[in-house]
């Protein structure tokens, strides 16, 4: 995998949001997945759960501030992950279905703040 430098404070916490709406998504006793690819220009990072999906309107607003599909959620963290991944110049692909929900997180390997 090649060496890609960001802000780890920052993507840490994309990473932690990820992981933790993937196990509150999952029914008990299941796993929960984290996996780190390449493809073309981009180091992927994605976290792939086992609940209920989401249905397509969900889908169309997950990342809008305040929006939640968790009675106690706040709305913000995807949101806050949204942000900060295109920051980055990257971006979130988000794949779901029943049983199946995936969150793929792509960052530039030739990432640059400049």
């Amino acid at each position: 995998m090649p060496q890609v430098p960001l802000r780890h404070r920052e993507l840490g916490q994309v990473m932690i949001n990820s992981i933790l709406n993937a196990i509150q998504a999952s029914p008990p006793e299941s796993e929960v997945e984290v996996g780190v690819s390449q493809e073309q220009d981009y180091l992927v990072t994605w976290v792939k759960d086992t609940g209920a999906g989401l249905a397509p309107e969900e889908r169309d607003r997950i990342f809008d501030p305040f929006y939640s599909t968790k009675p106690q959620g706040t709305g913000l963290g995807l949101a806050i992950s949204h942000e900060i991944v295109t920051r980055h110049r990257g971006h979130i692909d988000l794949k779901s279905q029943p049983g199946c929900t995936v969150f793929s997180v792509y960052l530039p390997k030739n990432h640059n703040d400049g």
